[in-house]
């Protein structure tokens, strides 16, 4: 839980002494006294971060990857856009001057950190919405608020048919919905510990469990394949996740530097700055069943960077991807660095020429990305998001569809030899976004909803004519989908991943010994990488994870541990603010759960046990390690509550999206020739079109060969989309 200072206590009670009102007034001098608190907080917070790095520097060099805070890696490498800073700095003056003016109003006292005195106190939602509703009037505050207001508005061409890179002006009446770098939305009100920015259950003496303690007792691994979907599941969804969501540590880095390892962008374990206000480090425990052999005791993880919706009130997260199914993990979520990644040649994005094919770039910055290895010729690959060598199976999306990206650019060039490469490089992503968007909705929801909830939450895609847009529908990423709901693909991960060569020759690599070490697709392992994940089964879905993420995630070569996963996604939710399980299966379900009994009803009783043993009270439950524990909906993979929360995403993803390619009457609609061909395309066939020289293929790639007719056929038999749609009479 958080405090203030006995200084700002002190400043505080002199005014409203000097200013004789009753606590229910506030005046100009009042909200100003609130704006001036918080900016010294503020201030006092920079020149500490500011003395941690001076003091940081030259304890451990700057090549060096496990160093994790050294100067030029981290304020170097990352800069942040001058936009994503003041979005930070915006969002932390008007919480603090929430603070303030909740002490100011009711007398409760929000604290920073352990060693400050004095008790804490939690403001209602009443509370906090009273302050929500102060009319700042003529005061300083104002202009934070009319600074913050005054981003989210931009001119907009309603005729224009294509997508802008940071997703702005898809809606036109709320031009920042689902736009880089803006807040996330919720489901429900956040369960902040103060209610305006305290991570659930405190940072300090938390009445919650240690997030690795749930993890090693409710986490723990055990093999069980899935019966009814292959690998590529998995791997398709974290190519979505990469598409759409990413809380920042920190602000938006202006340009895609860090390709490499992101263990210690800051180190929330020092001394120093293990109990600042942005940090959310937890201990592990010394009887640990891995990390106590290696003497860990603390695992490292920063607070996501703050945003506000332009008012006072409780503390929401960025979101530095655009919210909208647009390919922006192949070509950015930004204008700027859409244009880096293009050739500016007859519409194509930039690749190299590796044994006659294209490959993804080479890393624009290799002696400074924390990932490629100059002096030993390797480099690593550059693409629209940073987290693109992080392994394999993820590298292989990104080559793929950069491939078909150019492959329709050559066809479009040949249809229309007339466009110029403005023009070609729009239409060219415009068709790919519809394609990704095709795959997602008509191969892998289904499998990821169930039949019942793709029909309940209107995602089934048509087999003829248009859907329709709805701009009322905001297709913000909702921080329950993000930090919890989505994160369901860690279970199904296998930590061997499969290698198949042409002769049917089977192999694997250990997850745990490729994160960042794309360096294989160099020397051809394409093609033995994507026939593993369409043929290998996934891990089933269940609260059970494998050690490669739960011990050893970004462990580096010549390491014996890394970090784990389902612990950073608890205390992620918690840092979040996302409200317990409970409270999620109402909104799901109706069903109110009061006792350990009420959740038989979702999950087998060894989960419930095992929960029981973790978490003192019902209450407490986090919605992550349970949400992963519910039994699988009916013909779906997630459980109720998952599939909810997901569903709702994916509905408003659809409806709330003005370039949604089935949706007709808008500037950006297809005809209804080139959204017939546009339905041909199966993900089958995208990896026929840009593997090496895959030859045949399932026709379902997320589906075990023979399950629901599931059949192996020639590529050439197999439909794609007729480019010649798209010739210009």
């Amino acid at each position: 839980m958080a405090r203030v200072s006995t200084g700002v206590l002190a400043v505080l009670g002199f005014v409203i002494c000097a200013c004789l009102l009753t606590l229910a007034q506030f005046d100009i001098n009042s909200i100003d006294t609130a704006l001036s608190v918080a900016k010294m907080k503020i201030a006092k917070r920079q020149q500490e971060i500011k003395g941690f790095a001076a003091r940081s520097i030259g304890k451990c060099p700057v090549s060096s990857p496990r160093c994790p805070f050294a100067s030029g890696q981290h304020f170097q490498s990352r800069p942040s856009t001058r936009v994503s800073r003041e979005i930070a700095e915006n969002a932390r003056i008007l919480e603090e001057a929430t603070k303030a003016l909740l002490f100011r109003k009711y007398g409760i006292v929000i604290r920073d950190a352990p060693s400050e005195p004095g008790t804490t106190s939690r403001a209602s939602y009443d509370q906090i919405n009273q302050v929500n509703t102060i009319n700042l009037g003529q005061t300083q505050l104002a202009e934070h608020e009319a600074q913050c207001r005054e981003r989210r508005r931009a001119k907009c061409n309603p005729q224009l048919p294509w997508r802008s890179g940071d997703g702005r002006c898809n809606n036109l009446q709320n031009t920042h919905w689902g736009r880089a770098n803006f807040c996330m939305t919720r489901l429900l009100e956040p369960a902040y510990e103060d209610g305006v920015s305290e991570p659930r259950g405190g940072r300090f003496n938390s009445r919650l469990p240690n997030p690795r303690v749930v993890s090693a007792t409710v986490n723990a691994f055990r093999n069980v394949t899935a019966p009814n979907f292959t690998h590529m599941l998995m791997q398709i969804g974290q190519f979505l996740d990469h598409d759409i969501a990413l809380a920042p540590m920190e602000e938006d880095p202006g340009e895609i530097i860090n390709l490499g390892n992101p263990n210690n962008p800051i180190d929330c374990c020092s001394e120093d700055r293990r109990d600042g206000p942005e940090c959310f480090s937890f201990g592990i425990p010394g009887n640990d069943p891995f990390f106590s052999a290696f003497n860990q005791e603390c695992m490292n993880m920063p607070r996501s960077a703050p945003c506000s919706n332009c008012h006072l009130g409780h503390r929401e997260q960025q979101d530095s991807l655009t919210s909208y199914i647009d390919g922006s993990q192949i070509y950015g979520s930004s204008d700027e660095d859409n244009q880096r990644l293009r050739s500016k040649v007859k519409g194509l994005l930039k690749y190299q020429v590796v044994s006659d094919r294209q490959m993804l770039p080479r890393s624009f910055h290799p002696n400074e990305d924390r990932c490629s290895k100059p002096s030993a010729g390797q480099f690593c690959f550059r693409a629209g998001d940073e987290r693109v060598n992080e392994q394999p199976g993820l590298t292989a999306m990104h080559i793929i569809w950069l491939r078909q990206h150019n492959l329709i650019a050559v066809k479009l060039n040949e249809i229309n030899p007339h466009w110029d490469d403005e023009r070609v490089f729009q239409e060219t992503r415009r068709i790919v976004a519809a394609q990704w968007q095709h795959i997602i909705y008509n191969e892998w929801l289904p499998i990821v909803l169930g039949p019942d909830y793709s029909e309940a939450f209107k995602i089934k895609t048509l087999q003829t004519g248009f859907s329709q847009y709805d701009p009322t529908v905001d297709a913000t990423i909702s921080n329950a989908f993000a930090a919890a709901a989505f994160r369901f693909g860690h279970t199904i991960i296998d930590g061997n991943f499969l290698l198949i060569n042409s002769r049917g020759e089977t192999g694997s690599i250990r997850l745990q010994d490729f994160f960042f070490s794309p360096f294989g697709y160099y020397e051809g392992k394409l093609d033995p990488m994507l026939r593993g994940l369409y043929n290998q089964p996934g891990q089933q879905f269940d609260r059970f994870v494998v050690t490669d993420v739960t011990n050893h995630l970004y462990r580096l070569r010549n390491d014996s541990f890394g970090l784990d996963l389902i612990a950073l996604n608890i205390q992620r939710g918690r840092d979040h603010g996302l409200r317990p399980y409970i409270d999620y299966v109402r909104f799901c379900t109706g069903r109110a759960i009061s006792d350990w009994n009420d959740l038989l009803t979702f999950m087998p009783q060894d989960a419930v046990q095992q929960l029981s043993r973790v978490y003192a009270r019902i209450e407490d439950i986090d919605l992550f390690p349970a949400g992963v524990a519910e039994y699988s909906v009916a013909g779906g993979v997630l459980g109720p509550t998952f599939a909810c929360i997901q569903g709702n995403q994916f509905m408003r993803s659809k409806f709330g999206d003005r370039f949604y390619y089935e949706h007709g009457n808008q500037a950006g609609s297809f005809s209804e020739q080139q959204l017939q061909e546009i339905r041909k395309i199966s993900l089958a066939k995208i990896i026929c079109d840009n593997s090496d020289s895959i030859k045949e293929i399932p026709v379902n790639v997320f589906r075990p060969i023979g399950r629901d007719g599931n059949t192996v056929q020639p590529c050439s038999e197999i439909d794609r989309s007729n480019i010649r749609a798209w010739a210009e009479q």
